[in-house]
């Protein structure tokens, strides 16, 4: 294996461990409010990616082939549809520095996949990286959660949280502000969207281990320990999506784990484990849990989340074609949406919280139309329901679409955009060429 080839397997792996780390370096900001939706950044992720598509074409990695497919003619379509919206953006600036990381991440996408195919990155390591990556998210946010303040990882990307910051993630039991762990991730849900990929991971790795001795107790106790640690983080999320996502995704790889005889015993197993480590969570915050787990009539978080979504219904009436990636905020605000739905102050004004609204306002409903139909034909060219890897890695991807009907993270969030575009990796590595 050459120099290039190994350096192409370490880089690939390091990106699907820093996914999770939103280290970045301020540039400038295109508004007098520095925040991520309307600043340039320089993310430490930023470099690997570079460096992994400059190695997918030394390597002979070609766009043509890539793209020589009826799902790679949908991204490729998809993409110029983004490009094209910069020209409808009141911010042209703005939509292309935005459109450029969706360029970047797509790029980023097919170098991974195409590294994965060659065999550089095998799929227990995938799964293992993603693993660790969430234990270590996990034990920062319970960490953060019992602080009630960040914990000093600033370098890593940790947001600087003290007890009297405005505009932070708090969950309120009893009258009492709680802190809502963000890891070093730029909010809760984003950490929520993540550790719920990590325990699929952790279920994959049980459920798939097949050693006997002490090896294999010894794996299955490894699966076990972090199943409970990164399940105690999502708890500390406070996260209501990330917990009704996760729900969902660890029942269906239940019910298929015990469709599949194979898995049949460790299902049983891992289910008894799960049913154990639910007791134990509850007896622990179950004071804080049930609380956050209903919907109060008139709650913010819930009630700002329908007035942010028929702003980007307002906007896609108005704009068919869309207002520009990146300028749905900008936009919204200079057509005095938000002062009009009640939205006053500058930090309420934020995206829509749905991403195929969000996706439709800023590049056109056939920019949608476009995304939704690139990823059914890639499920549908990429499809070996057989393979236990390739169920996981769609279920990963289902995370996010659901994660989609409540948030925008994963698509104006460098963070969320890189977990989202690597999930699509991890699906396009089963595509067989020229389907």
């Amino acid at each position: 294996m050459t120099r290039r080839k190994n350096l192409a397997g370490i880089l690939s792996v390091l990106l699907i461990f820093f996914t999770s780390f939103n280290a970045k370096k301020f540039l400038f900001s295109f508004s007098p409010h520095v925040n991520e939706y309307f600043s340039v950044f320089f993310y430490f992720t930023d470099i690997i990616c570079v460096l992994l598509i400059t190695l997918f074409f030394l390597e002979g990695g070609s766009l043509k082939r890539a793209l020589d497919s009826t799902s790679g003619k949908a991204l490729a379509f998809f993409l110029v549809l983004v490009f094209f919206s910069v020209g409808f953006a009141s911010d042209a600036g703005l939509a292309l520095y935005h459109a450029i990381r969706v360029f970047l991440y797509a790029m980023t996408t097919l170098s991974l996949s195409f590294f994965i195919q060659k065999g550089l990155v095998g799929f227990k390591t995938i799964f293992s990286t993603m693993s660790v990556s969430a234990v270590f998210q996990s034990i920062v946010g319970f960490f953060q959660f019992l602080k009630g303040s960040s914990v000093g990882l600033r370098l890593l990307g940790e947001s600087v949280i003290t007890p009297a910051t405005k505009g932070v993630a708090r969950v309120f039991i009893g009258g009492e502000p709680l802190l809502r762990a963000y890891g070093t991730l730029p909010h809760a849900n984003i950490l929520g969207a993540f550790l719920g990929i990590g325990l699929l991971c952790l279920f994959y790795l049980f459920l798939s281990e097949e050693g006997h001795g002490l090896k294999g107790f010894w794996s299955r106790v490894l699966s076990l320990t972090g199943i409970f640690i990164v399940f105690l983080g999502l708890i500390t999320t406070f996260s209501r999506s990330g917990w009704i996502v996760a729900i969902i995704t660890t029942l269906i790889l239940l019910i298929y784990a015990f469709w599949k005889s194979q898995f049949r015993k460790n299902a049983l197993s891992l289910l008894s484990v799960l049913l154990v480590y639910i007791g134990i969570i509850f007896m622990i915050l179950g004071w804080a849990i049930v609380p956050r787990a209903g919907f109060i009539p008139g709650e913010p978080s819930v009630d700002n989340r329908v007035l942010y979504n028929a702003i980007g219904i307002e906007l896609i009436k108005d704009h068919p074609l869309g207002v520009g990636v990146g300028n749905e905020v900008s936009q919204a605000v200079s057509q005095n949406l938000y002062q009009k739905k009640g939205f006053s102050t500058w930090w309420l004004w934020q995206p829509v919280h749905n991403l195929y609204i969000l996706i439709a306002s800023e590049i056109g409903v056939l920019g949608l139309i476009t995304f939704l139909l690139f990823l059914f034909f890639l499920f549908f060219e990429s499809r070996n329901i057989k393979n236990m890897a390739f169920f996981v890695f769609s279920l990963i991807a289902v995370s996010f679409l659901l994660f989609g009907l409540f948030d925008h993270f994963m698509w104006d969030l460098p963070a969320g955009e890189l977990m989202m575009w690597i999930s699509i990796g991890f699906l396009l590595s089963f595509k067989k060429r020229g389907s």
